[in-house]
């Protein structure tokens, strides 16, 4: 994934905009947490916290990045951070189809390198 700036957008209500493949994409830094479990040499999604008051929901869950998370686990993530036990993440979702499973949710930790300076750039 790259990170480019898209001309004329703005951070406003800790939202952050790129332009992937030529789709501009949405990012939310609203207060989703993932906690994570380490058991042996594997990491395991014990749980996703919700802050609920976000626009996260869909018809067919009440919040998709809960969803995408249970579903794929750390698969749908795209950043890097530090290992924590909680772990704030932005997130995106990309809706190609009424259907949930026709859609795509990503993540990335708030602390990724890469999404903190982008996020930066809108300051």
């Amino acid at each position: 994934m790259e990170w480019r700036k898209v001309q004329g957008a703005s951070c406003r209500s800790a939202r952050v905009y790129a332009e992937v493949k030529n789709d501009v994409i949405e990012w939310h830094d609203d207060g989703h947490v993932i906690v994570l479990e380490l058991k042996q040499n594997e990491v395991y999604v014990t749980t996703v916290m919700c802050p609920k008051e976000c626009k996260c929901s869909h018809a067919d869950a009440d919040c998709v990045v809960t969803f995408f998370v249970e579903a794929y686990g750390l698969d749908v993530n795209v950043g890097t951070c530090p290992a924590a036990e909680k772990i704030q993440v932005a997130w995106t979702f990309i809706e190609k189809s009424k259907d949930l499973e026709g859609c795509q949710v990503w993540i990335t930790p708030v602390d990724d390198p890469l999404f903190s300076a982008f996020k930066g750039d809108f300051s």
